[in-house]
């Protein structure tokens, strides 16, 4: 089951002139971590932030970037617990609002090897000499509800250790034909 929490924040800074205070009860901006309730340090965390009624609004954070399309935004938090996304919002009537909004920062667990989207940790996956003939060696973590693209860390080699403590590397993320002899 797939869920979107969507964060409702209040006015925590206002300035400029014709700006006016709002209260919790008349929130405006709707800022969102697509599909989680954090950020995650080290990678892409895609951001939604809508503002229904305003004439235009910025958004601005530290490691807060744009997209192509209209209110998605892509976060990669750097150094500390929290970072704070800063919304100025520009209603019909050219007041300006400011509101913000804290997510906290978690590191990445620690990276599993995957095979054709199987994976786990102290454990064994069984497949036929034929079966790894075509499988790809990849870099995975569980617990994300959104796909983390490690197109950037991807397997240059591995080694495969056989009963006989006899190991061989091969190079890419592919098994080759030598090891498919050996197995």
């Amino acid at each position: 089951m797939k869920i979107i929490i969507i964060f409702l924040f209040v006015v925590c800074a206002a300035f400029g002139q014709n700006t006016k205070d709002i209260s919790s009860n008349n929130v405006i901006a709707v800022v969102s971590a697509d599909k989680m309730n954090v950020v995650y340090r080290g990678i892409i965390n895609p951001i939604s932030i809508v503002v229904p009624g305003a004439k235009s609004f910025k958004a601005k954070g530290l490691g807060l970037s744009e997209t192509q399309i209209p209110g998605k935004y892509n976060l990669v938090p750097g150094a500390g617990l929290e970072v704070k996304i800063t919304i100025e919002i520009i209603m019909p009537d050219d007041t300006v609002l400011v509101e913000e909004k804290i997510f906290r920062i978690k590191n990445i667990q620690r990276l599993n090897v995957v095979i054709d989207e199987e994976s786990c940790q102290n454990c064994i996956l069984e497949f036929s000499k034929e079966e790894l003939k075509d499988k790809e060696i990849k870099l995975g973590t569980k617990g994300f509800l959104f796909d983390i693209d490690l197109s950037k860390s991807y397997i240059k080699s591995f080694s495969v250790v056989f009963p006989n403590d006899k190991s061989m590397v091969v190079e890419g993320n592919k098994f080759d034909e030598k090891v498919l002899k050996e197995i």
